[in-house]
């Protein structure tokens, strides 16, 4: 037996069922009405030391690709005992889905690499519909209910559930009875049958939701096998089509970058020339179309990658197109990041902002790694570079701190008597409390007791009162307020002095 093949044909479908099993109390004792914190990376780290333990005790065969990506999906979920902030949380989530999917794909014998960009649509699809519906084929005639008891065990269960049944009438009615007689039984009557229904429903909800999606994974990770591969899809159209879409799509850009170049060097007495606005109005206009265009050149180039059948002469003319259009474009994106350095300048940061940044920076790391995959033959390559490429962004994004980032952005133009947006940057996560507690001392007094009071409401509200919400962000700023206490009350203290009487 070869090592990592399962014992028997029927045991990894009850791995399943123990994988569900897992899933539903992890979530029902971890989650169920809690705050996301250090919970769900427990749940995580448990679930993939089930999987671990099912591969090492020869129940399920999986190859360790699939191991090493559960793995990566159990590190994002970190993001939730590390960083407070829900975008940063939410693109965890959509990190360890994604990968989640493919180590199922992986799991059912599709390659990862080199692999094109349906194999890893159509596996991330086939994981979530699996995962959703499952558990149904699994529970009705994967697993092998009969072969788990022998027939004298099974006689022996009946007749114990039939003798529960039966006494459970009598129990209850001499129960009711000493309860009405003696108040100490009753105490304890109430106390061992008295049930709170909405609890109950919780925890059924919640063991229900978790076995359902549990069982549905852990079918797709263990017993589903993709025998057939994925139908390669030719192009349909000849190369003359796909020369003048991308010729004319050239022109656009080039008269694009002409004006650029004309608004760098002519600067404000061009612009006015030529619009009504002011040279910052312009700049500032306009920066989430530019952000648009560069995201909508990724799809038209491999869209024209894959259509086009083309020879050798062709090919190069295909490369030397898309390799201008390439230039053109780190045009664009050099305007809007001047825009975006304007708009920062003007109004401050926002997460809207950075994020469309970094998902500008990973546009631009993609594109680079387009020319040097899809523009040199090698397109199957391109997809699993792309998918790495964002783990990476968002790894970065986690490190990086956006919150903390933008709040130091935003006082520090508070300190320099800017516009500063009090309610914004008070509503960020506790990522952002380290920099308003050492920036919070140099802003003007009447921003500054604002800023107090909404610390001493908010930041790290759910710290401390489960173990299971920890989080770090919100602990350090529990503590960061626990240490400066004194000095947050005094500041917070002015906005009352200044109120007018009897408001």
């Amino acid at each position: 037996m070869s090592q990592g093949e399962p014992r028997q044909p029927g045991s990894a479908a009850m791995a399943a069922m123990i994988f569900a099993a897992v899933t539903a109390l992890s979530l029902d004792l971890l989650v169920r009405d809690l705050a996301a914190g250090v919970n769900l990376y427990v749940a995580g780290l448990l679930l993939f030391g089930v999987v671990l333990l099912l591969r090492a005790a020869r129940l399920v065969s999986l190859p360790r690709s699939s191991l090493r990506l559960l793995g990566v999906a159990t590190l994002c979920l970190g993001s939730f005992a590390w960083r407070d902030s829900e975008a940063l949380n939410l693109l965890a989530v959509l990190g360890c889905l994604v990968v989640g999917g493919l180590a199922a794909y992986r799991a059912q014998g599709g390659r990862l690499a080199p692999a094109g960009f349906l194999d890893y649509l159509v596996a991330l699809v086939r994981a979530g519909a699996g995962t959703a519906v499952g558990v149904l084929p699994l529970v009705h005639h994967e697993v092998a209910w009969r072969d788990l008891a022998t027939d004298s065990s099974r006689n022996r269960l009946v007749s114990v559930g039939r003798g529960l049944v039966l006494a459970l009438p009598p129990v209850m009615i001499f129960s009711a009875l000493f309860a009405s007689a003696d108040p100490v039984f009753k105490n304890l009557y109430q106390g061992l049958f008295h049930v709170d229904m909405d609890v109950a429903l919780s925890h059924a909800a919640v063991l229900g939701v978790g076995a359902w999606v549990g069982g549905g994974y852990a079918r797709e990770l263990f017993l589903v096998k993709r025998d057939r591969p994925l139908p390669v899809l030719t192009g349909r159209f000849g190369f003359t089509e796909i020369r003048i879409v991308l010729s004319a799509v050239v022109f656009v850009f080039l008269l694009f970058a002409a004006i650029q170049l004309n608004v760098l060097f002519g600067g404000t007495a061009f612009v006015e020339a030529h619009t009504n606005l002011t040279y910052a109005d312009y700049a500032r206009q306009g920066f989430f179309d530019l952000v648009a265009v560069a995201a909508l050149v990724l799809p038209l180039l491999l869209l024209a990658d894959w259509a086009s059948q083309r020879n050798a002469n062709q090919d190069r003319e295909f490369r030397a197109l898309a390799a201008v259009l390439l230039s053109l474009l780190g045009v664009v994106l050099v305007a809007a990041l001047q825009r975006m350095r304007l708009y920062q300048l003007s109004f401050g940061l926002t997460e809207q902002r950075v994020y469309t940044m970094a998902f500008m920076v990973w546009l631009a790391l993609v594109l680079a790694w387009l020319g040097a995959t899809v523009l040199r033959g090698r397109r199957e390559r391109f997809i699993p570079g792309a998918a790495l490429l964002g783990l990476v962004v968002i790894a970065a994004l986690h490190f990086l701190n956006p919150d903390r980032l933008i709040a130091g952005v935003n006082l520090k133009r508070a300190v320099r008597g800017l516009r500063f947006d009090v309610p914004y940057v008070t509503g960020l996560s506790d990522d952002a409390a380290p920099e308003i507690v050492r920036l919070l001392p140099a802003i003007p007094p009447e921003a500054r007791c604002q800023v107090s009071h909404r610390l001493l409401r908010t930041a790290g509200r759910d710290a401390g009162h489960d173990w299971r919400s920890w989080n770090l962000s919100r602990a350090r700023a529990r503590d960061l307020v626990a240490e400066n206490i004194g000095q947050l009350r005094t500041w917070s203290a002015e906005c009352d002095t200044r109120l007018p009487k009897g408001r």
